[in-house]
This record gives C-alpha cells, sequence and structure tokens, in this order.
C-alpha cells in the first residue's frame, strides 16, 4: 500500500493533469517507500540481458540490458545500480540517447523521458562485481536479498516481479546454466554464445546464472529432465552420489505437486553445485545452486549427513513454490519462504527415510538452534519490521530458520494438518506468480478453521523470546507458572507417583497456575513429547530423578527433549557443565540411536570447548577420549566409526590422545574400518597444528601436496595460515579479513576464523574480538 503522502500527489495529478514531480527517497538502497512507490508507479517488467565474460577474472565483465516495462505514473524512474561511477555507458530509447544521472546507487531517468505507456530502456553497462563470485575458471551469481543491483541496473524489489531473457558470451569451453532452459550455443573465435529461455515472471533476487568449466550430467523421469554442473575431480565420488541427488529432487517434485495440487510450477529444472558456496543452497527457479559438499557426501557419510543432504534438496525444492511462485511482497516477511521450505521439507523426507524418527529429527534440527538465539537479549520476533533493503542481511538467522518451523508445527496442530494444507493451496493459487504477505495467509487460514488464527499470529509471530516454565512444589502439589509469556500451547508432563504408577497431564502453563496434588515423593517429568517450546526449569528432586534415569527412557524422543532441557539448565546457571558433561560421557554408551549420538557428541564437543576451563577440561579429557576411542573401535559400521572419530580427533589433548592423531596422520597405525577422506585429513592435520606439535608443518604440506582437487586445495591454502604456530602469521591473516576482497569465499572466511578463536589459542586470540566486533556491521 503507498504511503499517504504518495496517495495524495497521486490523486492530485490525476485530477489536474499537471506533470509535477513526486519527490520519493533516492537516498542508498532500497527503502520500502521507493519500493511502494515503484509497484504503483509501473508494471509488466521485462529484462533482455547480455553478458561477455572474459576468460581473465580481472577483466571488466560488459553487457547491456534492455528493460521493458508498463508506466501507469509519469514521474523519475529509478533503477537501482549499486557499483562504482563511470559504469553507466549509456541509456537508450528507440535508438535515442536518453539523459540520465547515477547518485546514491541509483540510475535515474528523468520524468521528460518517461510516458504513460509501455516503454523500453536499453542501458550498456560494466557489471559490478561484488555479487558475480569470480573465481579463476568459473563464476556464479548470487542476488539475494538485493544484490541483483550490484551486477545491473534493475528494480530490486521482491514485488516488482518480470521475465528475464538471457544471453551470456564465454570461453568456449565453458558451460551454463540460468534459470531458462537452454535454447542454443553459437561458437566463433574460441567463444561461445549461449542463449536461454525466457523466464516466467520471477523477482529479481531469483534472477541467476553459473558459468564456467564444469561437467554436465542429465537425467529423464516421467518426461522431466534435470540437469547437473559440478567442479568434482573425484569420479568415484560423483558416481556414488549422482543418482541418488537426481532421485531425491524427482521424489521431492512429485511429493511437492501432490502435497500443493499444483504441477512444477516453472518450465526449466537444474542445479549447480558450486565448491565452498555460501549457503546450504539458493533456490533460483530452474538454477538451484547448492554447496557441493552438501550434496557429494563422502563414502561413510552418517545418516545426518544423509538426512541433512535429503532435507536441503527438499528445502530448496519446495522453495520453486514457497518462495518462487509466491514470493513475499517485502523482506519483512522473508521468514515466510524460508518457514515453509523448511516445514514442507521436514514433511517430504519422511517417506525417503522409513527408518528415521522424524518427530525426533524435527526436534533436533530446530529446538536447540532456536533456543540459542531466543534465550539471549538479542532475540527478535519470526516477523521484523524493514525500513530499507541494504539491511536485510540482519533479518536472517536461526529464528526464521530454526524456530519459525517450530511455530508452524505448532500452528499445524492448533487448527488442523487438513486446514493447514487446504489453506495452503488456496493462498499458493490466489497469489501464484505474484506476491503475499503473511497477514494476507493468516486471512486465508482464518476461513479454513474455527479457531483464531489472528490472535494466535499476534502472539506466536509478532512476540519473541522463549518462556521459562518454573515448576516448584511442596509436600503436596507440583505448582507452575510461565515467565516470558509467548503464547498458548499445551505441554505434555509426565506424573511418577511414589508407588511406580504414573500419568499423562496436558497443562498449559500459560493459562493459569496449574496444581496438582500429589504425594511427597512424586515425581514430574516436563514435555515428555518433546513439543512443548521454552526452558522447563524442574525442581530438585524431579531433576536429580531425571538426570539419573535419561539413558534407561524408552522413548528417543523423551530422551532428546530432556537433553535440551538440561543444555538450556546450564545456559541458565540451574546445572553445571561440568556436571552435564560427566553424565553425558556416562551415556554415550548407552545410546543406541543414531541421531541421539550425534546430539550427544555436539553437546559434548560445545560443553568441552565452550563451558569449560582448562583445568576442568584436563579432569575428564582422558574419560572422553578412551570412551570415544573404544566406541570406534567396537563398532563395525563405517559411518558410526567415522562419526566416533571426528568427535575424538575435536576433543582429544592428552598426549596419549594427541599421538593417537600423530599416528594416523602418518599412516603409523589407523584403525581398522577407518576410511578417511581427502577433508578428514586436512582436518587432522589442522587440529594436530593447533595443538602445537612439533611436526605440524610438515603434517600440512604433505596433506596439500596430496589434495587432487584444485577447489579444496585453493581452499586449504587459504585457511593454512590461521592454523599457523606463528601468531604474527595469524595477526596478518585476521588483519587481511578486514578488507572486503579477502572475504570473497565466505565459508574459507569461516574456516579461518573457527581456527584463529580455537579455545587452544585463547589467550593470543581475545586480541580479536574488538576490531571484530567493529567489523561486523559492514561485514553483515
Amino acid at each position: 500500500m503507498l504511503k499517504s503522502s504518495v496517495v495524495i500527489f497521486s490523486i492530485i495529478i490525476l485530477l489536474v493533469g499537471c506533470q509535477s514531480e513526486i519527490q520519493v527517497d533516492t537516498s542508498p538502497g532500497i527503502s520500502k517507500s521507493l519500493a511502494e512507490f515503484r509497484a504503483e508507479q509501473i508494471d509488466s517488467v521485462s529484462y533482455s540481458l547480455f553478458f561477455t565474460i572474459p576468460e581473465n577474472k580481472t577483466e571488466d565483465i560488459t553487457g547491456f540490458v534492455k528493460v521493458g516495462l508498463n508506466v501507469k505514473l509519469v514521474n523519475d524512474l529509478i533503477l537501482d545500480f549499486n557499483s562504482s561511477n563511470g559504469k553507466i555507458l549509456s541509456v537508450t530509447s528507440k535508438d535515442q540517447p536518453v539523459s540520465f544521472r547515477v547518485e546514491n546507487e541509483h540510475v535515474i531517468i528523468p520524468a521528460a523521458n518517461i510516458e504513460k505507456s509501455y516503454q523500453e530502456f536499453k542501458i550498456e553497462f560494466i557489471a559490478g562485481n561484488l555479487s558475480l563470485n569470480r573465481n579463476d575458471d568459473f563464476l556464479y551469481t548470487l542476488l539475494v536479498p538485493a544484490r541483483a543491483s550490484t551486477v545491473f541496473p534493475v528494480f530490486d524489489q521482491p514485488d516488482i516481479k518480470a521475465k528475464f531473457k538471457l544471453i551470456l558470451e564465454v570461453p568456449e569451453a565453458w558451460l551454463a546454466q540460468s534459470n531458462g532452459e537452454q535454447l542454443s550455443e553459437t561458437i566463433s573465435e574460441g567463444r561461445k554464445a549461449i542463449l536461454f529461455k525466457e523466464t516466467l515472471p520471477i523477482s529479481t533476487y531469483l534472477f541467476a546464472f553459473s558459468a564456467g568449466k564444469f561437467e554436465r550430467i542429465s537425467r529423464v523421469e516421467n518426461g522431466r529432465k534435470m540437469e547437473l554442473l559440478h567442479r568434482e575431480t573425484d569420479s568415484a565420488k560423483v558416481v556414488a552420489n549422482v543418482d541418488e541427488i537426481f532421485n531425491l529432487h524427482f521424489s521431492a517434485i512429485e511429493w511437492l505437486e501432490k502435497y500443493t495440487g499444483i504441477p512444477y510450477p516453472f518450465d526449466h529444472f537444474a542445479f549447480t553445485l558450486v565448491p565452498s558456496f555460501q549457503y546450504g543452497g539458493m533456490e533460483h527457479p530452474g538454477a538451484i545452486f547448492y554447496n557441493s559438499e552438501s550434496l557429494f557426501l563422502d563414502e561413510n557419510a552418517s545418516i545426518n549427513r544423509k538426512l541433512g543432504r535429503a532435507s536441503l534438496i527438499a528445502h530448496e525444492t519446495a522453495h520453486m513454490w514457497f518462495g518462487d511462485l509466491v514470493t513475499m511482497k517485502w523482506f519483512d516477511d522473508v521468514w515466510l519462504k524460508e518457514v515453509f521450505a523448511n516445514f514442507m521439507a521436514a514433511k517430504l523426507v519422511n517417506p525417503q527415510f522409513p527408518e528415521i524418527n522424524h518427530d525426533l529429527r524435527f526436534i533436533l534440527s530446530h529446538y536447540g538452534g532456536a533456543y540459542d538465539v531466543d534465550r539471549t537479549f538479542g532475540t527478535h520476533p519470526v516477523r521484523q519490521e524493514l525500513e530499507n533493503l541494504n539491511e536485510a542481511g540482519s533479518l536472517y538467522g536461526a529464528i526464521i530458520y530454526q524456530k519459525a518451523p517450530i511455530l508452524m508445527k505448532h500452528l499445524e496442530t492448533f487448527i488442523g494438518e487438513k486446514e493447514m494444507q487446504l489453506g495452503l493451496q488456496e493462498y499458493l493459487r490466489t497469489y501464484a506468480y505474484g506476491n503475499a504477505t503473511w497477514d494476507q495467509l493468516v486471512d486465508i487460514l482464518n476461513k479454513q478453521t474455527k479457531k483464531n488464527v489472528i490472535k494466535w499470529s499476534e502472539k506466536w509471530v509478532y512476540g519473541n523470546g522463549m518462556p521459562i516454565v518454573n515448576q516448584s512444589r511442596d509436600d503436596k502439589a507440583i505448582r507452575f507458572s510461565q515467565a516470558d509469556y509467548l503464547g498458548n500451547q499445551d505441554v505434555e508432563f509426565l506424573l511418577i507417583r511414589e508407588n511406580g504408577d504414573s500419568t499423562y497431564l496436558t497443562i498449559d502453563p500459560a493459562e493459569s497456575e496449574a496444581v496438582i496434588g500429589i504425594d511427597s515423593a512424586a515425581i514430574i517429568w516436563p514435555n515428555i513429547n518433546g513439543f512443548g517450546y521454552g526452558y522447563f526449569n524442574m525442581d530438585k528432586r524431579s531433576k536429580q530423578f531425571i538426570f539419573n534415569q535419561i539413558a534407561s527412557v524408552k522413548s528417543p524422543v523423551t530422551r532428546c527433549a530432556i537433553r535440551i532441557n538440561f543444555f538450556e539448565s546450564v545456559m541458565n546457571g540451574d546445572t553445571s557443565p561440568l556436571q552435564l558433561l560427566v553424565q553425558l560421557i556416562r551415556d554415550l554408551p548407552l545410546e543406541k540411536n543414531d541421531q541421539l549420538l550425534s546430539q550427544i557428541m555436539g553437546q559434548m564437543d560445545e560443553l568441552y570447548w565452550k563451558f569449560l576451563n582448562e583445568s576442568e577440561r584436563k579432569t575428564v579429557a582422558a574419560s572422553i577420549e578412551n570412551v570415544l576411542w573404544d566406541l570406534m573401535e567396537a563398532t563395525d559400521r563405517p559411518d558410526l566409526k567415522l562419526q566416533f572419530f571426528n568427535n575424538y580427533r575435536s576433543m582429544a589433548i592428552t598426549n596419549a590422545g594427541v599421538q593417537r592423531l600423530i599416528d594416523i596422520q602418518t599412516n603409523t597405525a589407523i584403525p581398522t574400518g577407518l576410511t578417511l577422506s581427502e577433508n578428514d585429513k586436512i582436518s587432522i592435520a589442522y587440529a594436530l597444528a593447533v595443538r602445537g606439535v612439533p611436526e605440524w608443518q610438515a603434517f600440512l604440506q604433505q596433506v596439500k601436496g596430496d589434495l587432487t582437487n584444485p577447489d579444496r586445495l585453493k581452499r586449504m591454502k587459504f585457511v593454512m595460515a590461521a592454523v599457523s604456530n606463528n601468531e604474527t602469521v595469524r595477526d596478518s591473516l585476521f588483519n587481511e579479513l578486514s578488507k572486503a576482497e579477502n572475504r570473497e569465499h565466505e565459508p574459507w572466511v569461516q574456516e579461518a576464523l573457527y581456527w584463529l578463536n580455537h579455545p587452544l589459542r585463547q589467550q593470543t586470540s581475545i586480541k580479536y574480538l574488538q576490531p571484530g566486533l567493529e567489523m561486523l556491521e559492514d561485514i553483515q
């Protein structure tokens, strides 16, 4: 909706017929007021793009864009182009020059050149490099949330959807991929011109292309064709993974078509596997980009890694409907596309992994990550206000990706599974190839049920924080109260009486204080089904009983939920980190569920490194190393063996423990059945380096010399300085990271920062804290 001042100006223009210019916000970025004005000013937008990409990544990429649009309101036409001055070479219309000016990251064509009709403008430019991710022999775009305008002039807001037509001129040996199907290629004098089919309407952040020295693999199933581009040099790894990658995509599309009642909504389906891609994936319609290592799994990948891959593929495929077909109107609703991609992914992977407890997986995937933020002063509502798209990067995080799916699961329980599905189908049909807000979806869902979805949304979506459910007792009763009210939720408790009888109780702590008549020896076990959201602060008697009984509990969901709750007990200062860690060491050999083994080892690692001091670590180090090593040797499963070893490699600090790593590194004594990939060997070398073993340099050089994948080699060369035993070298790397050009490969930077700030380097890395915080806003 237009702001009132803009509406008034529009009415005046219509009434008096004048050409008075409306003053629009042209400050840097894309303000909400500018976006609202442009959405009223123009529609029926299309872009015909041409890029000339040289083989040398240091040379400029040149191109032009033909912008077609229908003008409904005569005023200055303001396009977005966030690049250095002098990169707009010309603007023409009907082959005649058009006056323009460039200011504050915008290209402005004065109102004198604008007519209330369909118009086309051709803009020649030198492409900005900020979002082109150029490497020596390949590149790819990443234009979310509003970074298309860092590459070419565009109306860079999600609610001005457009059709895109693309031609890429690239070196002859290169392959390319984009949103539209490749229609043709023409080769001349060592260069190749590739024409792609025009897309259906999509938002600008979803436009994409990749180009470079890739390998192409195609599959066809039931008449649907898919294409994969990759750079993996390990042919055995490709063969071992590629069929499953395609199968997961085919089955995801089939499931989503059935659930939504809408056939796959775009003409083309392809994906590029990018080395060290910034995210797990990015959902460009017709051209999904993935982190290569997330899909090409190692030989002994754990069940969690396989689940992670299936979920990632399901997530990005679900975006074709939720986010691409129907897109949020403004990025304050960016959570909306992410929550339904996650929500659908959780539903979708179930039939593909029938041996997995999916309720357990949902809890493991979301609750801990959501609590990590929601327990802090930095928490925020799921839906956040956003005044300018240059701040949109700050919206992403655990509240969107982890908490929001929990909310959707609560909402589905609140209104009913069938009602949710029917509401989502209507939502997709109503706003197909357009834009919608959360409140518009709420209105649709509200019609499907007698429940008050609007009131529910006010608490769960517009509220923030996680509730703390306090549990107190006397000789006759246990009482519940809820602090940090979030919203109504029914929580399931188990009451265990002194004689052993048990009763399930469903309580909503937000409604009123709950009092239960009990005997003095009774135990109350909170959140028995894991569905309740919040920290459940137990009375001392119940806490001690449960602490001793976790491993013997039959339900894996209950074991999972209470371990999460005990971790929150540490975060709230009600349990000591060392006490919980000792309990986890005790329980690890008793746990038989693969998913919960990962949970226990993850909590062990976090408690060990983040919450114990050096003296406390030494008291448990040998116990941890011995139990992990014994479990690794005892299992016949290669995936579990590697999982136990990776935890061992991360946590080993005793002389004996480090010597075992050295023996593996030097091939002196490798445990039977332990198969190590190139990445595993790199990790061992890094671990030995930060532990300061005398041979650290030789180990790094040996691993580097054995690498066969050029992209992995470049990453290792970048990260190696972070594990150096020379403090000056580490300081120099940190200082270099303050320059934007040295942060182009975000996963490399994240890995380097992990090692620079490793707990074993705490005394020398503390000085990075203040300058790191000072850089944060610019980096974000």
